[in-house]
C-alpha cells in the first residue's frame, strides 16, 4: 500500500535537520505508522549517512534487583536458572541468562553478547529526551516511543519486571580494547 505523508525539518544545524529525526506520521491499511527520518543537506550526505552505520553489539554485566522479593526469590539456584532477560527491539528479541554477580542474589549479570549486527546508530535515538529516563517518568508507558528497547525480566515464562531500554548516548560509550576487557574479574 503506498501512502503520502509530510515532515517537516524546524532547522538545520551543520547540514542536519533538527530535531533529529524527523517523524513523518502516515496512516497506512488503517494504521497510523510514524517514519523516523534522517534528513541531510550536505554536499556528501551519503558519506556522511554511512559514517552511522557501526556494528551494535549490547550486554548486561550489571542488573541490579530493587524489589526484596524477587532479590529473596532469585536466592533459590533453581528459580535464578530460569531466570532471563529479554531485549525487544524493531519486532526482533534477545533472551540472555542470567547469573548472580559478587554471590549476591540483588546484582545480577550475563556474560552473554548479543551481536546485533550494522544498524543505523540514529535509529536508536528516541524521541523522548535521555533525562525522562533518568527521573523514571514514563518508563513503563511503551506508547510514548515504540522503537525504545523493552526489556524483561523473566523467570520461566512469566515476566516478573519490565521496562524501556534508554537510547544510548554513542557519545559517552566505551569501546573496548580487547576480549579482556569483557569478563569482569569474577569467577563463575
Amino acid at each position: 500500500a503506498a501512502t503520502i505523508g509530510s515532515a517537516v525539518c524546524q532547522s538545520v544545524v551543520n547540514g542536519m535537520c533538527s530535531p533529529s529525526p524527523v517523524v513523518a506520521k502516515v496512516r497506512i491499511d488503517g494504521r497510523d505508522v510514524e517514519v523516523h527520518l534522517s534528513v541531510v543537506w550536505m554536499e556528501n550526505a551519503l558519506s556522511y549517512l554511512e559514517s552511522k552505520i557501526q556494528s551494535i553489539s549490547v550486554r548486561f554485566p550489571s542488573i541490579t534487583i530493587s524489589d526484596k522479593k524477587l532479590g529473596e526469590q532469585l536466592a533459590d539456584p533453581g528459580i535464578l536458572s530460569q531466570a532471563i532477560l529479554r531485549l525487544t527491539r524493531s519486532g526482533r528479541t534477545f533472551s540472555v541468562p542470567l547469573a548472580r554477580r559478587m554471590n549476591s542474589n540483588t546484582f545480577l549479570k550475563s556474560r552473554v553478547i548479543i551481536e546485533l549486527g550494522p544498524m543505523f546508530l540514529d535509529s536508536w535515538q528516541s524521541t523522548e529526551s535521555f533525562s525522562s529516563f533518568l527521573g523514571g517518568k514514563n518508563v513503563l508507558n511503551m506508547s510514548m516511543d515504540p522503537t525504545t528497547p523493552l526489556l524483561e525480566l523473566l523467570i520461566g515464562s512469566d515476566t516478573v519486571a519490565s521496562g524501556r531500554m534508554p537510547p544510548p548516548q554513542w557519545d559517552m560509550t566505551m569501546q573496548k580494547a580487547g576480549a579482556a576487557d569483557l569478563m569482569d574479574g569474577e569467577s563463575g
